[in-house]
């Protein structure tokens, strides 16, 4: 697999930002499917390159994997800032399907992401349910409320009151008929401290929104331990295309 950090000016974030992309290294002779890889808080979107086995596990398929960096952003349009939800849902894939052979097609595109890339997940699936055909999430935050507990900065992205910010619940209902055309997996720690407003969130979005998200509490805590472990579990469920032993498709 070939590694590559892109350094761009965006006009939206108004300075020069990087996204990094583990792309097959053989000639490719079709548009590539696609997963988009949402990073954690104080991480960037090296992390999932340093500290885990994700490149190895890309190198068996004929995909490319997409880790922008989004700072502290909790996703958020930020009132008074800027608008990092909107770089990356709008500017940031116009800009690399200009120049990297990427599906353009909803079966071919997938989303996933950790702990403050979870929420993001969800909700950039929540707002665009046309876009993505599988959405997995690692120990997702789900419950803006409890970022205040961790995230000493938090009034600079959420503002005083994150409480005041549209509920990931909320932000699915209006449309539940396309999400529910989604594929959805989400892993958590049992020993995690979000653990309670994962399982909260998941049982109303299944119950009150007839929503296939399928849970899984396993062994483990909020790390990279954790994360890299269902690796394997994550690259089976996905639809993915193998390359055989000769790098073809």
């Amino acid at each position: 697999m070939a590694i590559i950090s892109v350094h761009f000016s965006s006009k939206l974030l108004q300075t020069q930002t990087v996204v990094r992309l583990i792309m097959p290294d053989r000639p490719i002779n079709k548009p590539l499917q696609t997963i988009w890889w949402l990073h954690g808080l104080g991480d960037d979107g090296s992390a999932w390159i340093r500290k885990t086995r994700l490149e190895l596990f890309a190198s068996q398929f004929n995909v490319a994997i997409i880790i922008p960096d989004m700072q502290r952003s909790f996703f958020q349009n930020i009132y008074g800032g800027l608008p990092y939800f909107d770089y990356l849902s709008k500017e940031l894939p116009n800009y690399l399907e200009t120049i990297f052979p990427l599906s353009k097609n909803q079966k071919d595109t997938f989303l996933v992401g950790n702990s403050m890339g979870g929420y993001g997940s969800y909700k950039w699936s929540a707002l665009n349910p046309d876009k993505f055909s599988y959405v997995a999430t690692l120990s997702p935050v789900t419950n803006l409320n409890t970022v205040t507990s961790f995230m000493e900065d938090y009034q600079s992205i959420l503002g005083k009151e994150p409480n005041k910010i549209t509920s990931l619940f909320d932000l699915m209902s209006p449309n539940i008929k396309q999400l529910k055309k989604i594929n959805w997996i989400q892993f958590m720690g049992s020993d995690d401290s979000l653990r309670e407003d994962s399982e909260a969130f998941t049982k109303k979005v299944q119950n009150q929104l007839n929503l296939d998200l399928n849970q899984n509490i396993l062994s483990g805590n909020h790390n990279w331990t954790f994360w890299d472990e269902q690796l394997p579990e994550l690259f089976k469920w996905l639809p993915l295309h193998k390359l055989d032993s000769g790098g073809n498709n």
